[in-house]
This record gives C-alpha cells, structure tokens and sequence, in this order.
C-alpha cells in the first residue's frame, strides 16, 4: 500500500479494502462508540454531542440513516475523501487550554468533529493487538507501552519498577568502577511539536528526508516498519497535510482563529498511536547504537538504564537524534537520574566527572542544577 493517493484510493476500493471498512467500522461498532460516549460531553464544533443527539440516531431501526451516517460522515475521514479546501476545518476543531497538575503550565486540548473521533477511536481499536506487537518486540532491549492495547501507563510502571530493582552490577573501566543508573527523558510539547514529515514517514515506512545523521537517506525503508497501520495512512495524512483550523475563546470571551502547522491534536483518539508510531524509529536506531541500555516507556515519558557513562551518552545522544529528526528539545534541566547504591553528593560528583572528561556530554551539565536535587 503506498502513500499516494491513488494508491490509497485503489485500496479502499478492492475486495480487501472494501472488507476491512466493513469489519473495523461496522455499524454495529460506530453505535457501541456513540453510545458508550461520557453523558453531557463537550460539543463539536457544528454543535454534536456523541451521547445525546448521535446515539440517539441510532436508537431505531432506519438502517438507511445508519448507512448514511456511516458512508458520509465516518468513512471520509478513513479515505481522506475531502476537498482540499475543506481540510483546514475537517482536521481543525474547538481549542481549550487545560491547566497541567502544578496549576501554572497549561495544555492544548482539541474537540475535533465527533464523527472524526468515532473514526479515528474506531481505527486504534482495530490496530490495538498489532499495535502492540509492534511496540514491545521490535526493538530488543525498549518497549514502548502505549499506542496498543489498553493499561500501558500500568505495564509501563512495572517495568520501570524492574529497571530499578536490577541488581546493581558494578563494572570496571580500566581503574574506575561505575554504578548502574536510570534515568527519564522529557522531551518539551512533545504532542504539539513533533515533526509532521517524521510521524509520516514512520507511517508509509519510507524516508522523505535524511535521519541519524545521514545513516538513513530519503526513499531509504524506515525501520521498523508498522505495516498494519500503512492502510490507515489517508487518514493520517489528510489530518495532518494540511494547517487544521483551531478555534479558541480566552479569557475574555474574544475568539481566535489559530493554524495548526506542527504534531497532533490531544483530543483526537488516534494521536497517541500517531505518535508512538513517530518516534519509535528513532528509538530503535538509538538503541541499536546503545546496545548496553535498556529502556521503557508511555507515550512521551521514557526511561533507559545502564551503567552511568553509557547512560550520559545515551542521553546525549537522544537529545541530538530528537533535535534533528523531530525537532523536538530534550530539556536536561527536566530529565532526572538516579544513580542507584550512592547518596545524592556522590552522584552529583560522578556525574561531573564524566561531564568534565568528555566535552561532548557538556549539554547533560544543567541536570546538576536542577532544584538542588541533581540525582
């Protein structure tokens, strides 16, 4: 299947394509989403609420409504089937902006048309077991616990617990011996700011640009490749081909009308798998340089273990690889490192003895500046 839209086109329209849209979205699954949906829900932009007004549709026996429903305001969105002057309002919607935990930081949520979220919440459902075939056994020493099927967040913590509790060996590098270490990796916006063209290009698993520092070349195979997900492609690519209308009331009740240009929309049910999808080439490649380190993790929020100079390299390294193929910025004054069997002074000083022996790790140096509590 490529990622022309011809190519889509013929697929969606042979014997495979036309039995694929019929068992993943069903009639039957599209009414067990509306219906299913959190009462007095937000509405879209055109005024649908999912459980009070669509539901409802689907509380009777007009099959021929149901089809309708089904045919021209669900399956578009799965084929890419818009005209191109209407995309910029079908991948856009109503923008809100969300207070994070500490109740300073804020964050950009998205209600996108109710039928596009039945379509792309119905395409992970799908997706979910090869999903997560593919995060957890395609990289031997990562797993990926989002993106697949339901209680990664869990998974996720039961390994990082696995990750702290291995036994700490301790390994010579000539007369030094190291303590093992882990440690976590923020990356800042990461939803909102991924690099579009590396999320498609993971997507249809061909490179549009050079990766890894010009080890991959553009029409190179992106590997891993998630072939499952490569009929799904016209959705992923009509949503984000385009700069999506977002409309945002402030504080003050005065609208604003803002493009939507880079990453995803938290909002849309299909986004986490999205990006999951993007960054997973990057982490193979990583770790098949790092192949010492082992690592987890949900989403945006990773973690690696290793022997703690292997571990600052890893972490260089990854905030290079993210800089350049998604221009996305790690900030090491948010990762953390905990440098398992000393107390904090000592970590503090063998991570400035590493930084100080090797001036490519001078980007890890404000780790050590974080809130006094620099492991």
């Amino acid at each position: 299947i490529g990622s022309s839209d011809a190519e889509s086109t013929a697929f969606w329209e042979s014997d495979d394509g036309r039995e694929l849209a019929q068992q993943a979205f069903s009639i039957k699954k599209i009414k067990k989403f509306f219906c299913n949906r959190p009462p007095r829900g937000a509405p879209d932009l055109d005024g649908w609420r999912c459980r009070e007004i669509i539901a409802f549709m689907f509380k009777n026996d007009d099959t021929e409504l149901h089809e309708l429903i089904r045919t021209e305001l669900i399956l578009p969105y799965i084929y890419g089937d818009f005209h191109p002057d209407h995309l910029e309002e079908k991948a856009g919607g109503l923008l809100f902006a969300f207070y994070k935990a500490n109740g300073v930081d804020t964050r950009p949520l998205c209600c996108g048309s109710a039928f596009r979220r039945c379509a792309a919440a119905l395409l992970v459902a799908h997706l979910k077991c090869a999903a997560h075939k593919y995060f957890t056994t395609t990289i031997p020493n990562f797993v990926q616990c989002a993106g697949g099927l339901p209680d990664g967040a869990s998974r996720c913590a039961f390994l990082l617990q696995m990750l702290f509790e291995r036994e700490e060996v301790q390994e010579a590098v000539g007369a030094q011996v190291w303590p093992r270490a882990i440690c976590q990796l923020d990356a800042r916006n990461a939803y909102n700011e991924d690099d579009r063209s590396a999320a498609m290009d993971a997507l249809c698993g061909i490179a549009s640009k050079p990766y890894d520092d010009g080890r991959v070349q553009p029409g190179d195979a992106i590997v891993p490749t998630f072939k499952d997900v490569q009929p799904f492609f016209s959705y992923f690519k009509s949503m984000h081909s385009t700069a999506s209308m977002l409309r945002f009331e402030d504080e003050h009740g005065a609208p604003h009308h803002l493009k939507g240009t880079t990453g995803g929309q938290q909002g849309d049910p299909a986004e986490g798998l999205k990006f999951a999808a993007s960054v997973h080439p990057t982490w193979s490649r990583l770790y098949t340089h790092s192949p010492s380190t082992t690592g987890v993790a949900f989403m945006d929020d990773a973690f690696a273990e290793d022997e703690l100079p292997s571990l600052l390299r890893f972490m260089r390294d990854s905030m290079h690889a993210f800089d350049q193929d998604h221009k996305l910025t790690m900030q090491a004054s948010k990762c953390k490192i905990h440098v398992k069997g000393v107390d904090r002074d000592t970590a503090h000083a063998l991570i400035l003895q590493c930084i100080d022996a090797d001036a490519s790790l001078e980007c890890l140096r404000p780790v050590l500046e974080r809130k006094e509590n620099p492991a």
